[in-house]
């Protein structure tokens, strides 16, 4: 299934992988890694990140990743970091500092039950 969550975000399923490319809402990053990732799914992402001056939209700074914004949002705790790199993407025929993201999202394990896992966001303690 292919969804598009900025247009329609009454998902009714969860995913084994989600994909983001030159796009950044940091709410929605929050809601695919909680609410539609699975257990041990891939999220894999790119946007715009800060320069020192970008030279082409998004000029905006909310609309680019700050440093080390990436390892903030996908702690180690959570999601096993597949790849992360820097470089750009293409914008108006011109280079635009960007962040590129892989991970794949780990159960969480529950403290006293062996072999029990169940995902982060159930509430369990």
């Amino acid at each position: 299934m292919c969804q598009d969550l900025r247009k329609d975000s009454n998902l009714t399923t969860t995913a084994d992988l989600v994909h983001g490319c030159r796009f950044l809402s940091r709410p929605l990053l929050d809601y695919c890694k909680h609410e539609v990732l699975k257990d041990d799914g891939l999220l894999v992402w790119s946007t715009f990140a800060d320069g020192i001056e970008n030279p082409a939209p998004p000029y905006r700074a909310s609309r680019r990743l700050v440093p080390g914004e990436f390892k903030r949002l996908f702690p180690d705790e959570e999601f096993e970091e597949i790849h992360h790199s820097r470089g750009t993407l293409n914008t108006r025929q011109k280079p635009v500092p960007a962040e590129f993201f892989a991970g794949r999202k780990k159960p969480v394990r529950t403290e006293g039950k062996p072999g029990y896992y169940h995902h982060a966001a159930d509430g369990a303690p």
